[in-house]
């Protein structure tokens, strides 16, 4: 599972460039849940409860016999397609109930905020954090079989790079978000195109493009900010 990728192959006309700021930051930054605890193993007849609420966690489903988040079979319900569970009496779902999450802000807030602006400085801050992903000269160099744990100011223009080894980069807690945190950016990618549906002739992640005439206003503004 990655970000919602498609495009029109065949088509050849004028149209517009969108790309949203910081998708998936925002997202991290958001008050939806991430499971950082491990979950329960169940065998369901429906990804619903009792009161029609989706269970929080990931099922197998009968499409293409895939494994899909609730936000994808919420979704996937939403337009018209009929959900069932594979029931082959093995489990077919892992469900993380309360206790094994926690909220994206709690997470995730305090480091958005402070790499956003770090980005968004400009002058010897900006050129120092950018040796992280270019070929500047003398970049900062990351240690073999380790990984960026955190960034610390530690005065006008210094940063304090700290690298930990985790090993395994799907040990831990944290990997759990990660189908989650896609699933919740193809959502917000969709919601935002469907007034648009008829127009969208490619997506990548967090970009796309609409045919639109290039003296014609935007049908789409934006915000330039992470929020």
């Amino acid at each position: 599972m990655g970000g919602l990728i498609w495009e029109n192959n065949e088509w050849q006309d004028y149209g517009r460039q969108y790309d949203v700021t910081s998708l998936y930051p925002n997202i991290q930054q958001s008050n939806a849940n991430f499971p950082i605890r491990q979950g329960k193993f169940q065998t369901l007849s429906d990804f619903v409860d009792h009161r029609g609420y989706a269970l929080y966690g990931l099922f197998c489903a009968k499409n293409k016999r895939g494994i899909y988040t609730f936000i994808n079979l919420q979704r996937a319900k939403k337009l018209g397609l009929n959900i069932q569970l594979i029931q082959d009496r093995k489990p077919n779902a892992l469900i993380y109930d309360r206790e094994a999450r926690i909220l994206g802000t709690v997470i995730f807030s305090e480091y958005v905020h402070f790499l956003f602006n770090i980005k968004n400085q400009g002058g010897q801050r900006k050129r120092n954090y950018k040796t992280l992903t270019t070929d500047q000269i003398d970049p900062v160099k990351f240690p073999e079989g380790h990984t960026l744990n955190s960034i610390i100011l530690v005065g006008s223009d210094q940063w304090r790079f700290q690298f930990t080894n985790p090993g395994n980069p799907f040990k831990g807690e944290y990997p759990r978000i990660t189908p989650f945190l896609l699933a919740h950016g193809r959502k917000t990618t969709l919601e935002l195109l469907k007034p648009y549906k008829d127009k969208v002739r490619h997506i990548h992640t967090d970009g796309f493009i609409l045919k639109e005439q290039p003296d014609s206003p935007a049908l789409i503004t934006l915000s330039r900010k992470c929020i």
